[in-house]
């Protein structure tokens, strides 16, 4: 049971952070994030590939639901993004947990 709330624990951090990231880049770009890599600098080439990286759960499953709505997905590749993204969620989150681990916060 405690290997369960583990691992839900690790999939809602990698989810929140997507989360976050894609808000953040929003509120300071104001564009929605997108899977583009840009090197018109070297900060915007780390941040666009930070967006890409921790971003990119929340980019698939909200792309793939607006697709699925639309008609252009069909059920079967709507659940390989949503796996896809729960995956990429649980790598993301495990970064994120084992920082905070480090960093003494939890």
């Amino acid at each position: 049971m405690q290997s369960l709330v583990v691992l839900l624990f690790i999939l809602a951090s990698g989810f929140i952070v997507a989360g976050l990231v894609s808000a953040m880049h929003q509120t300071i770009s104001g564009t929605n994030a997108q899977f583009r890599l840009s090197f018109s600098g070297p900060l915007v080439a780390i941040w666009s590939l930070f967006v890409c990286l921790f971003a990119g759960p929340y980019i698939v499953i909200k792309s793939a639901g607006v697709y699925w709505i639309n008609g252009a997905l069909s059920g079967a590749i709507m659940a390989s993004c949503a796996l896809l993204s729960m995956f990429w969620s649980f790598c993301s989150g495990i970064f994120v947990v084992q920082t905070l681990y480090i960093a003494g916060v939890i």
